[in-house]
C-alpha cells in the first residue's frame, strides 16, 4: 500500500489544526483588545503589586481572596517589566499561554479515547474547548473562575483516561494534580467539582481506595500544606481579614436564589443535564460525558453558594455546557444520520446554543458600553493626578477601575469599602451590635489611616442618589464624618468639581489643600 495518502492526510490533519488553532487565537486578541481590562483584575494586579512588595493583608490592601490568586497572577508583572508592555498586554499574553497549556494536555488524553472515525468530532470538540477559554470569557480573563476552568480541565480528562483502563506515567499524573490543585484551591466553593468526580470514581470502580492516584493525593497533600502556608505568612488573612468578609460581604451581596434559579446560566446547565441523559448511551464516550456533566454540576453549585449572578462566577457552568452539548448533540447526529426525523430536530439543536450566544453577545455590548463610559473619568485623572495618588469612594469597583490605570494614577486606597452595604442594611433594621460597631470602626479608621498616610490629591465620592449596592438613602461623607478620625483627616480637602457618565457614576472630587 502507498503511504503517500496516508502521510498526506496527516499533514493535512494537522496544517488544519494549527490553522484553527491560530485562527482562534487570532480572533480572541482582536476580539479582546476591543474592550478594557476588567475592573476586578485591574485591583487583583494592584494587590499582586502590593503583596511582591512585602505587603500584608491589613497594612497593604484588604481581599477577601488567600494569596494564591495573586501568586499566579504574579508572572503578568514579570511578563509587563521583561518585555516592557503594559499589563493588559502582559496578562493576555500570559493567560493565552496557560490556556493553550491546558488545551495542549486535555488533547492528548482526549486523541486517546475518541474513535479513530470521529477524528472530525475530536477537532471540533477543541476548537469549542479553546473557544471557552479564549472567547468567551471576555473581559472576565483572569478572574478566579476562569483560572479554575483553565486549571482544573486537564485533570478532568486525566480521570476519563483513567476509567477507560489507561495509566498514566507518574511523573505526568504529578504534574496534572499540581496544575489541577493552582484552581481547586483558590476557592473553599472549587472542591465541591473535584468531590463530586472523585465520588464517581469511587461508584464507577466499586473501590474505596480509588482516590489512592497520584494526581489525586498531590491534590491532597497540596492542600493542608497550602493551608500552612498561609498561616505562617499570611496570618492577618485568617485572623482579620476571613472573619470580617464572613460577617459582612455576603449579608451585603447575595442576591435572592429565585433570581439565581432564573438566570441564564441555569438555563444551559438544566440544557446541558437534559442533553447528557438523553443522548449519552454511546459506550465510547459515556464515562467522558458523566464527568464533564459532574464538573459542571459542581461549578453550578459553586456559583448558587456565592449568592450572586455575576458573569464571572457564571463562567466555568457556561463553558463546560457548551462542550457538553457539542459532544452529545454531535454523537446524535452521527448515530442518526440516515434518519429522516434528524432534518426536522436539527434545527431545533441548534437554538440551544443561541443562549450562551445571546448572553456573550449582551456581555460583550455592555463592554463596549462600559469601555466608552470610562473616557470622561479617565480624561480627569490623566489631566489632573497621572502618577498622582487618588482615593475613591464608593463600593463599585468598576467605577474606579480601569480608569485609574489607563490614566497611569495611583490608586491610594487598602480596600473597596464592601462592608457598607450590610451596615446600612442593619442600621436601617435595628441598632449596630457591639460586633458592628466594632466593625465599622476598624474600617472607618482603616480609610481614614490611608488618607493620612498617602495623601490622595484628590478623593472621588460616589454620588449618585442610588449608590451602588445600598439600597437605602446614603451619603458617603456624613457616615464617615462620624469617625473623628476621619474628620482630622478630611479637613485637608475642598470640593472642586463634579465628573459622571449616564448611569455608571458619578463623583463629586475633593482636592488636597495642605
Amino acid at each position: 500500500m502507498d503511504p503517500r495518502p496516508r502521510g498526506e492526510g496527516l499533514k493535512m490533519q494537522r496544517t488544519l489544526k494549527l490553522t484553527t488553532i491560530l485562527a482562534l487565537c487570532t480572533f480572541a486578541w482582536l476580539f479582546q483588545s476591543t474592550l478594557v481590562m476588567n475592573w476586578d483584575i485591574c485591583w487583583a494586579l494592584e494587590v499582586t503589586q502590593r503583596m511582591a512588595a512585602g505587603g500584608s493583608y491589613t497594612q497593604n490592601f484588604f481581599d477577601m481572596n488567600p494569596p494564591l490568586f495573586f501568586y499566579l497572577l504574579r508572572p503578568t508583572l514579570y511578563i509587563a517589566t521583561l518585555f516592557s508592555t503594559d499589563q493588559f498586554t502582559a496578562l493576555h499574553g500570559y493567560l493565552f499561554a496557560l490556556a493553550l497549556l491546558s488545551t495542549f494536555i486535555c488533547y492528548h488524553f482526549a486523541r486517546l479515547f475518541f474513535l479513530k472515525e470521529h477524528q472530525t468530532l475530536l477537532h471540533l470538540f477543541f476548537a469549542m474547548l479553546l473557544t471557552a477559554f479564549l472567547i468567551y470569557p471576555l473581559s472576565d480573563f483572569g478572574c478566579r473562575e476562569y483560572l479554575l476552568l483553565i486549571f482544573s480541565m486537564p485533570y478532568f480528562f486525566a480521570v476519563t483516561y483513567r476509567l477507560q483502563g489507561h495509566t498514566i506515567p507518574l511523573f505526568s499524573a504529578l504534574a496534572i494534580g499540581l496544575f489541577a490543585v493552582m484552581g481547586f484551591a483558590l476557592k473553599p466553593y472549587f472542591l465541591i467539582p473535584l468531590a463530586l468526580v472523585e465520588l464517581y470514581v469511587m461508584y464507577y470502580t466499586r473501590n474505596l481506595l480509588s482516590w489512592w492516584r497520584p494526581e489525586f493525593l498531590i491534590i491532597c497533600i497540596c492542600l493542608p500544606l497550602y493551608a500552612l502556608f498561609i498561616l505562617l505568612f499570611y496570618p492577618d488573612y485568617l485572623s482579620t481579614v476571613m472573619p470580617l468578609v464572613k460577617r459582612l460581604y455576603h449579608a451585603g451581596f447575595n442576591e435572592p436564589m429565585s433570581k439565581l434559579l432564573t438566570d441564564s446560566c441555569t438555563g444551559i446547565f438544566i440544557l446541558a443535564i437534559l442533553c447528557h441523559w438523553l443522548t449519552h448511551k454511546s459506550k465510547s464516550y459515556k464515562i467522558f460525558s458523566t464527568i464533564l456533566t459532574l464538573a459542571m454540576t459542581g461549578f453550578f453549585f459553586s456559583y448558587l453558594i456565592q449568592g450572586t449572578t455575576w458573569d464571572y462566577r457564571t463562567l466555568p457552568v457556561y463553558a463546560v455546557a457548551l462542550c457538553i452539548l457539542l459532544l452529545n448533540l454531535s454523537l446524535f447526529v452521527i448515530k442518526h444520520k440516515k434518519n429522516a426525523l434528524l432534518v426536522l430536530a436539527a434545527p431545533l439543536m441548534a437554538s440551544i446554543f443561541l443562549i450562551p450566544l445571546l448572553h456573550l453577545t449582551k456581555t460583550y455590548q455592555f463592554g463596549l458600553i462600559f469601555k466608552k463610559s470610562q473616557a470622561p473619568l479617565i480624561q480627569f485623572l490623566q489631566t489632573n493626578a497621572v502618577h498622582q495618588p487618588v482615593y475613591f469612594m464608593t463600593v463599585d469597583l468598576r467605577a474606579i477601575f480601569p480608569a485609574v490605570n489607563y490614566a497611569n494614577a495611583i490608586s491610594a486606597s487598602r480596600l473597596v469599602p464592601f462592608w457598607i452595604p450590610s451596615m446600612i442594611d442593619a442600621q436601617y433594621e435595628n441598632a449596630l451590635s457591639p460586633q458592628q460597631l466594632q466593625d465599622e470602626t476598624y474600617f472607618i479608621n482603616m480609610i481614614a489611616e490611608d488618607i493620612d498616610r498617602q495623601k490622595p490629591k484628590f478623593v472621588l465620592v460616589e454620588a449618585k442618589k442610588n449608590k451602588a449596592f445600598i439600597a437605602k438613602p446614603f451619603e458617603y461623607i456624613p457616615y464617615l464624618s462620624k469617625n473623628s478620625n476621619f474628620r482630622a483627616a478630611w479637613t485637608h480637602y475642598h470640593y472642586v468639581t463634579t465628573v459622571e457618565q449616564d448611569s455608571f457614576y458619578k463623583f463629586t472630587i475633593y482636592q488636597r489643600h495642605d
